[in-house]
């Protein structure tokens, strides 16, 4: 279990070899641990991604009072140095009093450790340094930069059941970054919503596309039914350091007449289109224009006092106002 376990992590974190060297100049080994380090190729590599890893979540440095602005009914988890810092501190003190340079110890003491920030199982909610672990990375190949889904969950299971009585809010932030040292370039906490309900699920997929963009889409299901036509995309351009959104598109289905309209605002071109697809047999009528079975019908304005939006102040509830205000 526990070498799966390395293996799983060697691959989520992209170490080319079990035999890299550890974070720390091995020829100044001391202490029983980074000895017992240098000696073994696998706690060498494991050492190795606790410091990359390390680094990663350090760089971001957000407290409650950062995201205090993101939402009025959660209180958002602190995402801070220090914190991570004292805790990581704490940790290797213990791992030193306890294991005595014994390997085995020493290897299920960082399985442990990396975890608690991967979430490749579920810690208590006792731990002292649960919070944050990362559900999803994207490696921007093209330009250099990583992009993670950061996920504050303390159910203990995934079946939380519609009107679950033990259901704890699920956070998310979604976090850019620099692939080469990790520094954070831009963040985001509304992009994914806070789920509060224990009836709503939420589906999600990032990509990267050809031309320097990143893509995000979002699906809902209800526990207590399913699927939906509904969803949700946005794309953004990526210039070095500066993310720019691209586009915004969402579906909405009308299941009572079996209607689908798509509304799209267009950054780049200063475009709102709404495109409506009947797919009933019956005769729609939109915005004063009907639409047989099986056809289209596509509304076009151009907007150019549409703003140039940053990663970090887009979210749903802004494109729903831009919307309307459009119109």
């Amino acid at each position: 279990m526990i070498r799966q376990l390395f293996i799983c992590l060697m691959l989520v974190m992209g170490v080319p070899s079990i035999a890299a060297a550890a974070s720390f100049d091995c020829n100044k080994a001391t202490t029983e641990t980074e000895i017992a380090i240098c000696s073994d190729p696998e706690l060498s590599a494991l050492d190795e991604l606790m410091s990359s890893l390390y680094q990663l979540k350090y760089s971001i440095n957000l407290s409650s009072e950062d995201l205090s602005f993101e939402t009025d009914t959660f209180d958002f988890p602190a995402f801070e140095r220090t914190a991570l810092r004292d805790n990581q501190f704490r940790w290797i003190e213990e791992v030193q009093t306890n294991c005595f340079g014994l390997s085995a110890c020493l290897t299920e003491a960082y399985l442990t450790r990396l975890g608690d920030f991967y979430g490749l199982y579920k810690p208590s909610r006792a731990s002292q340094d649960f919070g944050w672990t990362i559900e999803r990375r994207l490696v921007l190949s093209e330009i250099g930069q990583t992009v993670i889904v950061w996920v504050h969950n303390t159910n203990e299971t995934e079946d939380y059941g519609c009107f679950s009585e033990t259901y704890h809010p699920i956070s998310y932030i979604i976090t850019v970054h620099r692939t080469s040292d990790w520094r954070l370039i831009d963040y985001n906490a509304s992009l994914l919503p806070h789920m509060d309900d224990s009836c709503l699920m939420l589906e999600y997929d990032l990509s990267e596309l050809g031309d320097h963009s990143l893509e995000l889409n979002t699906s809902f299901m209800r526990s207590a039914g399913g699927w939906g036509a509904g969803g949700e995309n946005f794309t953004f351009k990526i210039n070095e350091d500066e993310i720019i959104l691209k586009k915004y598109s969402k579906l909405y289905y009308a299941r009572n007449v079996h209607l689908f309209e798509t509304t799209v605002l267009d950054f780049e071109n200063k475009l709102l289109k709404i495109e409506y697809d009947n797919g009933s047999e019956e005769v729609q009528t939109v915005r004063g224009k009907n639409i047989d079975p099986g056809e289209n019908f596509e509304h076009v304005l151009h907007v150019d006092n549409l703003p140039e939006l940053s990663f970090n102040h887009t979210n749903i509830s802004l494109m729903y106002d831009l919307i309307e205000r459009v119109e």
